[in-house]
């Protein structure tokens, strides 16, 4: 009878124990798909502000600049034929250290009107002196150097976007 009681016993405790490694293994189960689930969510939100910030503050800026009466002008097209064969490669994000501090066309639209016509007109100088596309660079690319007839070209839209001042 003694065996029995003790037989009766240790299945009961056997029993306790997968009934206690049941619901800890289900409890474990569940707080795993509730980590995912916390986990796909905070993956997705992360991504949606990496991706979505740099569009909100652009168009933050956009609207900022035009109520602080900055409109800005594109490089023309004929110019900007010319600048992404002698300029770009230094004068845009990824270029030049140097070159950026003194004029960025990736930032060109962000200019005030004022800042593109200095711009534009130190452009124009620069390559009638024959200072830029600096020489080394001439050297490295010889056809980098703009011809005398495509200085007209970036001189007369030079002036062209010159703002008269009063």
């Amino acid at each position: 009878m003694n065996y029995v009681i003790i037989f009766k016993n240790h299945v009961t405790q056997r029993i306790s124990k997968i009934l206690i490694f049941d619901m800890l293994l289900e409890f474990i189960l569940n707080l795993k798909t509730l980590f995912m689930k916390k986990a796909i969510i905070i993956t997705f939100a992360v991504l949606g502000i990496v991706f979505l910030t740099p569009m909100i503050i652009n168009h933050l800026s956009a609207q900022s600049s035009h109520k602080n009466g900055i409109v800005s002008k594109p490089i023309s097209p004929d110019v900007m034929k010319i600048a992404e064969r002698s300029c770009v490669k230094c004068h845009t994000e990824g270029g030049n250290g140097m070159a950026l501090m003194h004029l960025n066309l990736s930032n060109w639209d962000k200019f005030s009107m004022e800042k593109q016509a200095d711009q534009a007109k130190d452009m124009c100088g620069m390559v009638s002196k024959e200072k830029m596309p600096p020489k080394s660079f001439r050297d490295k690319n010889p056809g980098a150097a703009p011809t005398r007839e495509e200085m007209k070209i970036i001189c007369d839209w030079s002036t062209s976007i010159q703002i008269i001042k009063k």
